[in-house]
C-alpha cells in the first residue's frame, strides 16, 4: 500500500495550482461533496466543468488552512462558454474535495 505523501506546510497560489492538476488527472481522486453536488444541480454545473476547473483553472483566493487543517483555496475557469467557481479543500497528494461550485 503507498503512503500518501504530505503537502508542505506552507503553499501558495503559485505552489497549489500544480498540486491540484495533479490530483484531478485522475477523477476517482476528486470527491464531490454532497452540498457541492445540491449546489452544481441548482447552479447547472456539471461534473465536467468541475474536472476543467481543477484541471486547467487559476487560483483565485488562497489557499489558506482551514480548522480541520486541510488547505483551502478557490479556483476559476471559464468551461463551457461559462465562468465556473469551484471551492476544494486538500490535505495530501492524495484527493481533493469539492465544498461547493458556483
Amino acid at each position: 500500500m503507498k503512503k500518501a505523501e504530505i503537502v508542505p506546510l506552507q503553499i501558495t497560489a503559485t505552489t497549489a495550482r500544480p498540486i491540484i492538476q495533479e490530483i484531478a488527472t485522475n477523477t476517482s481522486r476528486i470527491v464531490i461533496l454532497d452540498h457541492a453536488k445540491r449546489r452544481m444541480r441548482k447552479r447547472r454545473i456539471t461534473p465536467s466543468q468541475v474536472v476543467s476547473c481543477l484541471r486547467k483553472g487559476v487560483v483565485i483566493e488562497g489557499p489558506a488552512l482551514d480548522d480541520k487543517g486541510f488547505w483551502r483555496c478557490t479556483m476559476q475557469r471559464l468551461a463551457a462558454g461559462e465562468e465556473v467557481t469551484v471551492v476544494v479543500s486538500f490535505n495530501s497528494r492524495d484527493r481533493v474535495l469539492v465544498i461547493t461550485a458556483y
